[in-house]
């Protein structure tokens, strides 16, 4: 839901009005004028990036200091832009002063209209700093001369927002999937999957992450919403299900229903939604849908629901899963054993999204008879599966956690230093403190993550400003890597007594890197500065759940790069994530039984 303009001046002390200084009084009467570009009336940001050509001259000053550069005297006029922001991120304001001679503004960054005690940051050139989501203030005022003279004149301002990345689980977390009765407080597990309209409080009490589930593709005739929806986009029923009907899932007010549905999920403490019921291709529903008005319809509901900073999940629909992994971040599978459906959703394991898989049984006892054939099963290995019955109430079985987490890292908990090696940097301008380590069948270190974003395709990469278009790998094509697409680690080039390929590696080597209580798997895929350890590919950092951004993202310690060795541990075709995973899974627990 936006955050509201303001509606007027009350309690902003003095700002925006001609002639007010910081403090002073105004009646209520000297509302009305407050002129474009002042606190009362400011410029609204956005879309980013938002570029705005202004000018201080011939302004009155509302401000004369503020309280991240108290001494500056910022007296000469000011333009104030404000900005809504949704999602937690980054934000970035940078000023070019149009003709240059004697001008003289600077930027200011403020989380409310108090510049005495509400200023975040200031910079005669540019801002960048990491917010919260909510409502923001950037200044362009104008320094003042020692004798009086304000530096004012033209100037070109661009602010942009970089969202912080989505949250999403990881292949392998436990999760609790409920939508009838009473919920327990604190469910013992990673996720859990909760009716949005369930009793009250049930999603406040969770310690859990919590995605919020809702039929998008259907009209219950009990919701407070049900009179919204458009007369001539409600069809026919749902079959077996009393007082449910198709919905047009094409139709823009059905649409205006479903984005209120996802602020009542924002209002509610979701973590993430659940759309269900997008299979209304496969059903008579009265309008006709396809597979693809399905695909775009979660497409839409994906880019509301990441507006709203909100993870989403593709549930089930195992004809268009696989089309729309990019978009979203988990999905929830339905009786993929059964149905002989489960391939459709490896592309989110290759992407490091959580699977969560459920399998149907009639009661407890039958979940009890078919548990170790659905939990042995192969094809739903790098699944998150419980076996349910019917009603979705509270009972459930949850096949095993294999966590090899917690096995990797204690078998990497002390370190035997790789004989003949010296300490590395984790950055050129770093002390040495980093030792590369050796067991039997691999070479690890725990380092700090910085951003590779070479030999991607995407602007995001592409604009990095040491961005380089070629990998030291290239894959079955002879192309080089995509960072944007890829998962890959960076080896340092032969330095401090370590050559990687002396010690059993290559290019294609899978690494389990592990990370935040997760492991991702990855190849070595470009080699690096040299006596500098701690690098991967932008895919990679988004895989862990960190900040991908080449310049601002990646963490600066506590990542830990186990390279399995020799012939057997080299993924083939280097660009196959599926196989990495899967010669990654086999190779750690053959490095963790043979330690």
């Amino acid at each position: 839901m936006l955050l509201p303009l303001l509606a007027g001046c009350s309690g902003l002390s003095g700002f925006g009005v001609p002639g007010a200084r910081t403090g002073d009084a105004f009646d209520q009467a000297d509302l009305g004028a407050c002129l474009p570009g002042s606190f009362c009336n400011p410029h609204v940001a956005g879309p980013f990036p938002y570029v705005h050509e202004g000018d201080t001259r011939d302004l009155v000053s509302t401000v004369d200091s503020y309280g991240c550069a108290p001494d500056t005297n910022e007296s000469g006029g000011e333009v104030v832009y404000r900005v809504d922001l949704l999602r937690a991120g980054r934000i970035s304001a940078s000023i070019v002063e149009i003709s240059g001679d004697g001008i003289d503004v600077d930027v200011h960054l403020l989380s409310g209209t108090d510049p005495a005690s509400q200023c975040i940051a200031r910079d005669n050139v540019g801002i960048d700093e990491e917010v919260d989501p909510g409502t923001y203030w950037v200044v362009v005022d104008t320094w003042t001369h020692r004798n009086g003279r304000p530096a004012a004149g033209p100037y070109t301002l661009t602010i942009d927002f970089e969202p912080a990345p989505q949250w999403r689980p990881a292949p392998g977390a436990s999760w609790h999937w409920q939508l009838v009765g009473d919920v327990a407080p604190d469910l013992p597990v990673d996720v859990a999957v909760l009716d949005l309209y369930g009793p009250d409080g049930s999603i406040a009490s969770q310690q859990a992450k919590v995605v919020c589930s809702f039929s998008a593709g259907t009209a219950e005739d009990w919701q407070d919403d049900t009179g919204a929806f458009p007369w001539d986009a409600v069809g026919l029923p749902v079959v077996n299900a009393l007082g449910v009907y198709w919905v047009d899932v094409r139709d823009d007010g059905v649409r205006q229903v479903m984005a209120g549905r996802l602020d009542e999920a924002v209002a509610r403490g979701c973590d993430g939604v659940d759309p269900r019921d997008l299979n209304g291709f496969s059903q008579d529903t009265g309008f006709g849908l396809t597979s693809d008005d399905a695909r775009d319809y979660l497409l839409w509901l994906a880019d509301e629901a990441h507006a709203r900073g909100l993870s989403i999940a593709v549930h089930d629909v195992p004809e268009i899963a696989p089309s729309v992994s990019a978009a979203v971040d988990l999905a929830l599978a339905e009786s993929c054993l059964a149905r002989g459906t489960c391939g459709a959703f490896d592309p989110y394991i290759a992407a490091g999204k959580a699977v969560l898989h459920v399998e149907r049984a009639g009661t407890p006892a039958e979940a009890e008879a078919a548990y170790e054939s659905v939990c042995d099963d192969p094809a739903r290995e790098r699944f998150s599966t419980v076996l349910k019955l019917g009603d979705t109430s509270a009972w459930q079985l949850a096949c095993p956690r294999t966590d090899l987490y917690a096995a990797l890292t204690a078998l990497t908990s002390s370190c035997s230093v790789l004989p003949g090696t010296s300490a590395f940097r984790t950055d050129a301008d770093q002390p040495r403190t980093l030792s590369v380590c050796a067991l039997d069948g691999a070479i690890w270190w725990t380092a700090d993550f910085d951003i590779d974003c070479d030999g991607g395709q995407e602007s995001s990469c592409t604009s990095d400003p040491y961005y380089q278009s070629s990998t030291s790998a290239v894959d079955s094509s002879g192309d080089y890597l995509d960072a944007n697409s890829l998962p890959f680690v960076v080896v340092p080039l032969a330095s401090n007594g370590f050559d990687y390929r002396d010690h059993g590696l290559s290019m294609g080597s899978v690494v389990a890197v592990l990370y935040d209580g997760q492991v991702q798997f990855a190849v070595i895929g470009d080699a690096g500065p040299r006596g500098v350890l701690g690098e991967g590919s932008y895919a990679l950092a988004e895989a862990l759940g960190m900040n991908p951004h080449p310049i601002a993202g990646g963490v600066s310690s506590g990542v830990t790069y186990v390279h399995f060795t020799g012939a057997d541990a080299r993924v083939q075709p280097i660009e196959d994530p599926i196989r990495a995973f899967d010669l990654g899974v086999q190779q750690a627990w053959d490095l963790v039984n043979d330690n």
